[in-house]
């Protein structure tokens, strides 16, 4: 899992990143890599992106 998200993290398309996690554990650790590795406007998307797709998950 942490493979998938570090790589997830590093693609062009860095937002599919909040895809990854299926547990909360796992999207902080996603939230850490983005954020560690991506400026704040593309931490801001990923948290964006993942927060839509659990809305339309529910």
């Amino acid at each position: 899992m942490m493979i998938i998200t570090s790589l997830a993290a590093h693609m062009k398309n860095y937002y599919l990143a909040g895809l990854v996690p299926l547990f909360p554990t796992f999207a902080w650790i996603t939230r850490y890599i983005v954020g560690s590795e991506r400026t704040h406007d593309e931490l801001k998307n990923t948290l964006l992106y993942d927060s839509y797709s659990r809305k339309i998950a529910r």
